[in-house]
């Protein structure tokens, strides 16, 4: 039992993470959605902030907005990791596919990385080929 939910926990945090990777323009709306948010709550859900963000994007005529609900606790998570200004804002619930804060932190900044690099050279490329 417990090695099967070592694999379910495994298989979401690389599911978010890909998830990350591939809609990085999401987790910066959410969190700039919480920072607006939090200038007059001081606590409020992350469901409803991904709710919001649907809700936007389909009325806004943008492609359908999929998110695995499963998603949604680590866009929370990391949002307060990185901006003090949040530290608190939403209600961690402990769960058994909980991830470690600086696990969350590391593989984010890790893709986040890769992003800039990947910009940079493609940067870099266009500017050779002119």
């Amino acid at each position: 039992m417990t090695r099967q939910l070592t694999l379910n926990f495994k298989l979401r945090f690389d599911a978010f993470l890909d998830f990350y990777q591939s809609h990085r323009d999401v987790y910066e709306k959410f969190e700039e959605l919480a920072i607006r948010m939090r200038e007059s709550r001081e606590r409020y859900a992350a469901r409803t902030i991904i709710e919001v963000i649907r809700w936007n994007t389909h009325l806004g005529g943008g492609a359908d907005f999929k998110i695995n609900n499963n998603h949604i606790p680590y866009l929370g998570r990391l949002a307060m990791l990185r901006n003090p200004c949040l530290a608190d804002f939403f209600e961690l619930r402990p769960s058994r596919h909980d991830v470690k804060d600086a696990e969350l932190l590391k593989e984010c900044n890790r893709i986040d990385q890769e992003l800039r690099n990947a910009q940079r050279n493609t940067k870099d490329r266009l500017a050779v080929d002119v």
